[in-house]
């Protein structure tokens, strides 16, 4: 790997948070989308975007939660659950109060042999039909 692609990640992280840190957050997510920053970032990005652009938080949080789930490891489902709950309490604010519904649907079925997944869903109490 070229010194230029191994410092692209870093030069993206740090654009990414300088922008944060000026109060510039919809240049950061610009700047984010642009040049994809590591999943810390995009975690920092989707909490700060949570009130102004609760979609884009949500895509975010949709992404990192299939992304841990897929991981296969049982002791973090707990943290997809989690961000799962975020979407729940984001959707309405995005205008898209089905979103969280179809998102606990598809992975309520794409993931059904994860015992563990579906008893921390299922401690959540939350219903096959969600909205």
């Amino acid at each position: 790997m070229s010194d230029t692609a191994s410092a692209a990640p870093a030069a993206a992280a740090i654009l990414t948070e300088l922008l944060l840190y000026e109060g510039r957050t919809d240049d950061a997510w610009e700047a984010a989308v642009t040049l994809g920053p590591s999943r810390p970032m995009w975690m920092t990005l989707a909490r700060q975007r949570e009130t102004t652009s609760p979609g884009d938080s949500i895509t975010i949080y949709e992404s990192q939660a299939l992304a841990i789930i897929n991981r296969k490891k049982p002791n973090q489902y707990k943290v997809a659950v989690d961000l799962m709950d975020r979407i729940r309490h984001l959707a309405p604010a995005a205008g898209e109060p089905h979103r969280f519904g179809a998102f606990l649907q598809r992975v309520r079925t794409e993931h059904k042999p994860k015992r563990r997944l579906m008893a921390e869903i299922d401690k959540m109490g939350w219903h096959h039909d969600a909205a």
